[in-house]
């Protein structure tokens, strides 16, 4: 449950950050790095892709096969 009751799905988590200063988002070759900064110390985030990388450009690509676009945002059907 959130901290306002409400159902979360499965995997989903909520954190409070009591004391929060500032905070640093750094791009990393498997995704992104974030820094918190608070008044107690500081919390790290690496999040990496499964699937992607950050080329020499900086851009992301993909590192299986393409995917297809739905109709639903955020979901993508793998090409057989």
């Amino acid at each position: 449950m959130t901290k306002e009751g409400g159902i979360m799905a499965k995997g989903d988590s909520y954190h409070d950050i009591p004391g929060y200063i500032r905070h640093w988002i750094h791009d990393t070759p498997e995704g992104h790095k974030i820094i918190i900064l608070t008044e107690t110390g500081k919390m790290e985030f690496n999040c990496k892709w499964s699937n992607r990388k950050r080329g020499a450009s900086g851009r992301v690509v993909n590192t299986t096969e393409a995917t297809a676009p739905t109709s639903e945002p955020g979901v993508r059907i793998k090409k057989i």
